[in-house]
């Protein structure tokens, strides 16, 4: 009698048994090694993703707006104080408009609050620092000029603080501007004359002073509450 032949097991089955083995082992490892998701501390969501459900309210409205613009004819006069005539605006800043790309830009240091949609900006002491030495917080306002160009920059500001000062700074070489704060509210205007294109920065900030000793003046510098509008920046 011949031999049978030895049976022979199909190699795809050996296969298929192997990967669902592999399988089945990497489920049971990931149940044991993965925490189960846990939803958000407070949350109401699934899987961790907080979900918030209620009403809203009316928005308000901030607080009364800055003074009014220069008109055409005031703008006429300052450019003819420094022998020019007004062209055309450069750029327009404004808490709710903070940069123009390649042209100019307002940079908010330290203040108490920018409120974009009311378009305005405070800066000023806490009332536990109120009688704290230095400046608190400024606005930077830097400009791309062209070369040989001058340039009529508005800056509308108010400050009902008593004895608040504004102080502007400009690029080295050039004296601090200051003037007295109006409660009303003010315009500070004064001029670029640029010579040469790279960026140029302003720094404006509010200040108080105060204080005197024997009829000889001794003022202390302290930071005041002071609000910032817009600036707009003229071709001359």
């Amino acid at each position: 009698m011949e031999p049978r032949p030895a049976r022979i097991r199909p190699m795809f089955h050996r296969t298929s048994s192997r990967v669902f083995v592999i399988a089945l082992m990497a489920v049971i490892v990931s149940l044991i090694i993965l925490p189960p998701l846990q939803p958000a501390n407070g949350g109401t969501g699934r899987s961790g993703l907080q979900v918030f459900k209620g009403g809203g309210g009316e928005l308000s409205a901030g607080r009364k707006s800055g003074p009014p613009p220069l008109t055409a004819l005031d703008v006429k006069t300052l450019a003819g104080m420094v022998g020019s005539q007004p062209g055309t605006v450069f750029a327009k800043l404004t808490p709710h408009m903070p940069s123009i790309g390649n042209k100019a830009a307002l940079v908010f240091v330290d203040p108490k609050l920018v409120e974009s949609g009311a378009d305005y900006a405070v800066w000023g002491p806490p009332q536990t620092q109120i009688n704290a030495v230095g400046a608190d917080g400024s606005l930077m306002l830097w400009l791309k000029p062209s070369a040989g160009h001058k340039y009529l920059i508005d800056c509308t500001v108010m400050s009902a603080s008593p004895h608040a000062r504004f102080v502007v700074t400009g690029p080295s070489g050039t004296a601090p501007m200051e003037v007295g704060a109006i409660p009303s509210g003010q315009h500070l205007t004064f001029v670029l004359d640029a010579i040469d294109s790279k960026w140029a920065s302003f720094r404006i900030s509010g200040t108080g002073q105060h204080g005197s000793a024997a009829g000889v003046s001794t003022f202390i510098v302290s930071p005041v509450e002071w609000t910032f509008y817009s600036c707009e920046i003229t071709n001359l």
